[in-house]
């Protein structure tokens, strides 16, 4: 899964919805992302072996969560003056979607509140194709200072043409906000779910 931000814009004034589009590094966070240098790595090394299509991606797969274990901070602002309904947007990517399913839900650190200061739209769902999957981060209310909140993004890829995928595809609809839950109590030992911050500021 890649997570696409762009720094200049998050970091503008703008307080309509902004596309948030991050290019990979080599510490970026966890996301299933094939950049460009492991392409050229794996060009390279088939020169000396081959390998069938499957197993090209599968090993593009293995190698960009090799890179995914140094961790970069996302960050997402708020800028002033802060309103109810003030949006910012961030995109989800499925990078191998002829492979993998990708399963997400969000969650988020502010629990001391009895009102949730954001709603996340979609909040949970899954990713199958290669279409950019927009999410919406609202603000529900504006916090009484400049704070700090980390949105949480709980994931995992589902191989295709598998025995858990077809389970997944037979889960009704208006339980997909506890799918990646379900997932991990059916296929605890098959499937790993991963973690990725977004840290969110007021500034």
């Amino acid at each position: 899964m890649n997570i696409i931000i762009d720094e200049e814009l998050s970091n503008s004034n703008n307080n309509d919805i902004i596309s948030i589009i991050q290019p990979f590094e080599n510490d970026s966070t966890p996301t299933i992302l094939t950049p460009k240098s492991i392409i050229n790595q794996t060009k390279q090394s088939s020169n000396e072996y081959s390998m069938d299509e499957h197993e090209r991606r599968i090993s593009l797969l293995i190698e960009s969560l090799k890179l995914n274990q140094n961790k970069k901070k996302y960050k997402l602002y708020f800028h002033e003056p802060y309103f109810r309904g003030q949006t910012l947007r961030l995109s989800l990517e499925n990078t191998i979607p002829e492979d993998h399913i990708i399963l997400f839900k969000f969650l988020t650190t502010n629990t001391n509140n009895k009102v949730e200061r954001y709603f996340v739209r979609p909040s949970a769902g899954k990713i199958v194709d290669s279409r950019e999957t927009d999410i919406m981060i609202f603000l529900n209310q504006v916090p009484p200072q400049q704070t700090k909140d980390t949105l949480i993004i709980r994931w995992a890829a589902v191989q295709r043409n598998t025995e858990i995928e077809t389970w997944l595809n037979n889960l009704p609809e208006l339980t997909r906000r506890r799918w990646i839950d379900m997932l991990d109590e059916q296929w605890p030992n098959q499937v790993t779910i991963k973690l990725t911050k977004i840290k969110v500021e007021f500034v």
